[in-house]
């Protein structure tokens, strides 16, 4: 924190030449973070409540990164262009208690805490700097209402939803090791 008030300190005397963007950049991607898990943390009590359960959030990680993609010549960076923000929580583990033990209302807010979760990835960017806004609920929701039906693939039903899909195929980028 030391780092960021002198930072602070430096831009309000104008001498920008003494500001680390690393400081200002971890502490912007560490608030991004915070209040990504504040409004988590909110709509969480909230599905407590409508789902009749008790939860305690466990140890739980996100990353916070700012994509670039640089561009090279002989190996060496010429230019650095800012390709957007990012956020990927990929550990949020909870223990969840039914207050009356029916185990359907665990599932209950496991389902919809999930689709809240993934719907904040995009949703707090697009609070903060407004526009567009990409997670896999809002991909599912554009779908949703375009018309183009969604499916669920299990390793029951594989192989008579595949050929119902329509897609292009992809070559992947890494090569084959």
């Amino acid at each position: 924190m030391f780092e960021m008030k002198e930072a602070e300190r430096y831009l309000e005397q104008e001498t920008y030449d003494l500001v680390n963007p690393q400081v200002i950049t971890s502490n912007f991607l560490h608030i991004i973070g915070l209040l990504y898990f504040a409004q988590l943390d909110a709509y969480n009590e909230l599905l407590e409540r409508n789902a009749g359960v008790r939860s305690t959030r466990m140890t739980s990680a996100g990353i916070t990164t700012i994509e670039v993609d640089v561009s090279t010549f002989f190996g060496l960076p010429q230019t650095i262009s800012f390709m957007g923000l990012k956020i990927d929580v990929d550990r949020d583990l909870y223990s969840v208690h039914s207050r009356d033990g029916d185990k359907e209302k665990i599932k209950t807010f496991f389902l919809t805490g999930g689709v809240v979760a993934s719907y904040l990835e995009g949703e707090v960017f697009r609070q903060l700097f407004g526009g567009e806004a990409v997670s896999t609920m809002h991909i599912l929701e554009a779908a949703n209402r375009q018309g183009i039906r969604i499916y669920t693939i299990t390793k029951e039903n594989v192989e008579s939803i595949l050929p119902k899909l329509q897609y292009k195929a992809i070559k992947s980028k890494c090569s084959k090791i």
